[in-house]
């Protein structure tokens, strides 16, 4: 658990209105929409902004992943309710918090402590788990309804007891080797192919060179810096490196395993 300031209470700018849901849950049950109705029964004036059920199965840190994302493609204010949660029904808290101007509801896994290390003001609560209908099932049962408490206007910290500490998230982040070699991993392959990396532009600002899967990738600022069908190495809208194909897939390019396409795949990035 991580250590943190002592929970502000802070009053001024309350929700907006608008709830952005992030899940593992996929759109083919009817999960996220029972999500949805479980947030207008408490405050149906409430605005469902987005919806991201495409977090792979029980993956926390590719769930922490897409919320930043989304946090950093909104106005604050906005209630952002995260359910990857491979310890429901266990004794894991779940929390409702405040960080960074906007609005959290999440299990207490490492996905929300980004967002509360950015910010040592950050006011976090537990909710109470004693009403939930179902122990398999508190996103539609509590995490939902904690979030229409907010969107309604209900303090922070009528939610629940404040805390001073959370669940780190685990997620290996890149290696530095001593001639300057940093070595990176795929974290995911996006629907256009191209596999995503966690080296940031800062960790590795201009790379002379960049190898994956035995191949050695040319370094470009855009996909058109290549022949359409040539791999191409470049800092996507993450701020982040990723390998792509311009016009094609690099995951299909290199791997063969479907969907799940290298990664934790190794990636070199010489200087």
């Amino acid at each position: 658990m991580l250590p943190r300031a002592t929970p502000v209470p802070l009053d001024d700018d309350p929700p907006n209105g608008a709830v952005v849901f992030v899940t593992d849950f996929g759109t083919t049950d009817t999960y996220a929409a029972q999500m949805v109705g479980a947030l207008m029964r408490v405050d149906p004036r409430a605005r469902v902004a987005a919806e991201h059920h495409a977090v792979p199965p029980q993956d926390v840190p590719a769930g922490s992943e897409a919320l930043a994302e989304l946090v950093a493609a909104f106005p604050a204010g906005v209630t952002f309710v995260a359910v990857v949660d491979p310890g429901v029904g266990s004794d894991r808290p779940i929390l409702a918090a405040r960080a960074g101007g906007m609005f959290f509801v999440a299990p207490d896994n490492g996905l929300l402590a980004p967002f509360f290390s950015a910010d040592p003001s950050a006011e976090i609560v537990q909710l109470s788990q004693g009403e939930s209908r179902s122990r398999t099932f508190h996103g539609r049962d509590l995490m939902a309804p904690a979030a229409g408490r907010l969107t309604r206007g209900e303090p922070l910290r009528a939610l629940g007891e404040p805390v001073a500490e959370w669940a780190p998230l685990e997620r290996p982040g890149p290696e530095s080797q001593a001639d300057g070699t940093i070595v990176g991993r795929v974290v995911r392959s996006d629907r256009f192919g191209n596999l995503l990396t966690n080296v940031s532009r800062r960790a590795c600002p201009a790379p002379a060179s960049v190898r994956i899967a035995d191949r050695a990738v040319p370094v470009g600022a855009t996909y058109a810096d290549v022949p359409v069908g040539g791999l191409v190495a470049l800092i996507g809208s993450n701020d982040r490196w990723e390998i792509a194909v311009r016009n094609g897939s690099a995951a299909a390019l290199l791997y063969t395993d479907g969907g799940g396409a290298g990664v934790d795949a190794p990636v070199t990035f010489t200087s």
